[in-house]
C-alpha cells in the first residue's frame, strides 16, 4: 500500500460519510463506544478491496489509533465541539478534517504488511465491533449495514 492507496482510502471515506445516516450511525459508535470513525470507515474499504489485517496488524493497528485519538484527533474534536458557533468553528473543522486525513494516511501506513484476503472468519468490521464489545446488538446492525460492500 501507498500513497495512492491513501488516497484512494480517503476518497472512498468522503464518499461513504456523506451518504445518508452513516456520519450519525459511525459518530454514534464514537461518542457510545469510543469507536474510531476512521477504522470503521477502514474496515468498510478493505472489505471493498477484498482484503483485511492479520491479527498482529490489528494489534499496531489499534496501538496507532489509540495514541492519534489521544494525541491529535480527539483534543482537536474537543476544541471544533467547544467553539461552535464562534467565528473559529470553520477553521477548527478544516484542522480536523486535514487531521483525519492524515491519520488515515498513517493507518494505511500501518497496515500495508499485514495484509490479508478477506473471509468471513478475519472480517474487519466485526473483528473491530468485538474488539470495542460494542454490546448493542441495533448498532451493531446499523453499522454492519452501512458499512457492508457488496
Amino acid at each position: 500500500m501507498n500513497t495512492r492507496s491513501a488516497d484512494s482510502f480517503w476518497d472512498y471515506s468522503v464518499a461513504l460519510y456523506s451518504e445518508h445516516c452513516v456520519a450519525d450511525i459511525c459518530l454514534e459508535a464514537q461518542d457510545k463506544w469510543g469507536a474510531d470513525v476512521n477504522i470503521l470507515l477502514l474496515c468498510s474499504w478493505l472489505q471493498a478491496r477484498g482484503t483485511s489485517i492479520d491479527r498482529s496488524g490489528w494489534r499496531t493497528l489499534l496501538a496507532v489509533s489509540d495514541e492519534t485519538q489521544e494525541l491529535i484527533l480527539r483534543p482537536l474534536r474537543k476544541r471544533r465541539r467547544a467553539a461552535k458557533g464562534s467565528d473559529i468553528y470553520e477553521a477548527l473543522k478544516r484542522e480536523e478534517l486535514e487531521a483525519e486525513k492524515n491519520a488515515q494516511a498513517k493507518y494505511i501506513s500501518t497496515i500495508k504488511d499485514y495484509i490479508v484476503p478477506f473471509s468471513k472468519q478475519n472480517d474487519p468490521l466485526s473483528y473491530y465491533l468485538n474488539f470495542l464489545a460494542i454490546e448493542d446488538a441495533d448498532l451493531r446492525q446499523k453499522l454492519a449495514t452501512i458499512l457492508a460492500q457488496p
